[in-house]
């Protein structure tokens, strides 16, 4: 169910997803195999020697902690399969990988819903509902933790946002905003060297 869940989209912007969830469902396993192993101890101490109870026990446990599974996996197989996978694959058709170096994609004329699912899976900043025409660019090194990402977006009215310019020796993070026209330009940077 695990390789159902994990979509293109999903790996893209989560890469160690499949990993983190293999070593989750192996400390689960483990979990498990110690409350049996518990189970047992009880069973021998209050004298249990059903056969069949013994394993009603074990079926029932071992079904209630592999529920944990089921329900998760399907409530992530039906979000990421069924209710967004519009979504997800028109992010997928405008994401262009880096061709440089770095390891990274641009992504440009997001929607402000599109951005929302890929800010969902990373670190992104959060932007405004009405946002529109949003246009990222993400570089990483990929064995450092060196990395540069760019954002521009446009808002229609008067953005609550501050204009952020702080740079020490690593890191850099810069925000302007502009008024083009009726509506606001956003751009937003942030660089770890």
């Amino acid at each position: 169910m695990l390789a159902i869940w994990t979509d293109d989209f999903e790996l893209t912007f989560n890469t160690y997803v499949r990993p983190l969830e293999f070593l989750q469902l192996f400390g689960i396993t483990l979990l498990l195999l110690i409350v049996l192993r518990i189970t047992v101890s009880i069973f021998r101490r209050y004298k249990i020697n059903s056969l069949r109870k013994r394993i009603k026990v074990s079926i029932i446990i071992t079904l209630l902690v592999s529920s944990f599974y089921y329900i998760s996996y399907g409530y992530h197989i039906y979000l990421n399969r069924i209710a967004n996978a519009d979504i997800r694959a028109g992010v997928l058709k405008k994401l262009v990988t880096s061709s440089i170096s770095f390891k990274g994609y641009s992504i440009k004329n997001l929607t402000a819903e599109e951005y929302l699912e890929i800010a969902r899976k990373t670190w992104f900043p959060k932007l405004p509902h009405d946002a529109e025409n949003i246009n990222l660019a993400y570089y990483y090194d990929g064995f450092l933790p060196d990395y540069t990402f760019f954002l521009e977006y446009y808002v229609p009215r008067n953005p609550k946002l501050e204009i952020i310019n702080y740079k020490d020796e690593t890191f850099s993070k810069t925000q302007t905003i502009e008024r083009v026209g009726t509506r606001f330009k956003v751009n937003y940077s942030e660089r770890l060297w």
